[in-house]
C-alpha cells in the first residue's frame, strides 16, 4: 500500500514556501510549533488541511493584519471607552488629503 506524503505550505507575501514534514504522525498544530522558530509568522496564520491530487496539503495562510491601523473613532474618545488619553494629530499623506494618527498624550 502506498502512504500518499502530505504537502506543507507556507504562505507568504514573496510567495509559498514548501517546507519539509518533519513527522507523518504530527498534527498541524505541532507542525507549525516545529517550524515556529524558523518561520515566526506561522504564529498567526491559520491552517487549512486539504487534499491534492498527490495527496493531504497543509497550508498555513497568512493573515491580513491591521498593524498601524487603529479602528477608533472620534466619537470612543469622547465616550469615556477608556481611551481619553490619546489624541488625533493630522498627518499629511499625499496631495489629495490627510490621514490621521493616534498619539498618546
Amino acid at each position: 500500500m502506498d502512504i500518499l506524503k502530505r504537502t506543507i505550505i507556507v504562505q507568504s507575501a514573496t510567495g509559498d514556501i514548501n517546507l519539509e514534514d518533519p513527522d507523518p504522525n504530527m498534527s498541524a498544530e505541532e507542525i507549525r510549533q516545529f517550524w515556529l522558530p524558523t518561520y515566526p509568522q506561522l504564529a498567526q496564520s491559520e491552517i487549512e488541511e486539504t487534499l491534492g491530487d498527490s495527496g493531504p496539503v497543509i497550508t498555513f495562510v497568512r493573515k491580513v493584519g491591521t498593524k498601524g491601523n487603529s479602528m477608533l473613532s472620534l466619537d470612543d474618545i469622547d465616550a469615556g471607552t477608556g481611551f481619553e488619553n490619546l489624541r488625533v494629530m493630522p498627518v499629511t499623506t499625499d496631495e489629495k488629503g490627510y490621514g490621521f494618527s493616534w498619539f498618546a498624550r
